[in-house]
Formats: C-alpha cells, structure tokens, sequence
C-alpha cells in the first residue's frame, strides 16, 4: 500500500508544473478508509480519462514529462487485492483527483478457498517441552 500512495502523490507532483498544489486528504466512513490526492497540474484530457488504468497507456497531453504507464494500473491491482477501488476524475488544465478507499476490515475468507494450513490443528508439543 506504500507504492500505491508514493505512486498516487508523486503523480501528483509529477504532473503539477510549478507551484501547484497537491492536497492529500484522509477520513473514514461507514467501514472504509479513504484517501484523495488532489492536484492543480495538467490533467487528463477526456478521452484519455476511460484508459488511465490500462497498463502501458499515457495521456496524450504528456509526452514531454517521462513515465511508463504502469503506476495507476498496477496501483489499482493491489488495491483491488485488498478489496478497495481507486477512481480518478479529472479536468484538463485544472487538475486531477484520485480517490482510494479501502475497507477498514480485512475481507472474509470463503471457506472454498480457505488454504489448507488453516485447517490443521495446532502441532502438540512434544513430551517434556515447555518444563523446566
């Protein structure tokens, strides 16, 4: 979870010319945990917008600033592994915000996938440990 928000908030550096700023807010509601990276940079054209999480697409109206393309897709994966979203919206020329939530519980388990170590009763220790 430290790549994705060092990839979040350094996007929003990276893309934000000058002075502008970036704002990091967190809160929590109803079970979720959420974080927003707002920034005052480039944004995202609108056509680009659909495609931010394909892997190895960048915007058009970014050649000039180096990158790969792979930051938001493989943030967005290892959020969904953990059971949370990641959405953007954005303005051309007035900037972007990217909003994570996560779910404040771990998810439960499905008993059809549960690994079978969890199933395992704990070992017995063997005669004469423990004592002293």
């Amino acid at each position: 979870m430290e790549r994705v928000l060092q990839n979040l908030i350094g996007n929003a550096l990276k893309y934000s010319p000058g002075a502008g700023q970036v704002r990091v807010s967190l809160g929590q509601h109803d079970g979720w945990a959420s974080v927003s990276v707002a920034d005052q940079g480039l944004g995202i054209p609108a056509e680009d917008l659909p495609h931010v999480f394909d892997w190895f697409r960048r915007g058009r109206n970014v050649e000039h600033i180096s990158g790969t393309g792979v930051g938001l897709a493989a943030a967005r994966e290892v959020v969904r592994k953990h059971g949370g979203s990641l959405e953007v919206a954005s303005r051309p020329g007035r900037g972007t915000i990217v909003s994570l939530r996560l779910p404040l519980a771990p998810p439960r388990q499905r008993e059809d996938v549960r690994s079978p170590l969890a199933a395992r009763p704990p070992a017995a220790a063997a005669p004469g440990a423990g004592r002293g």
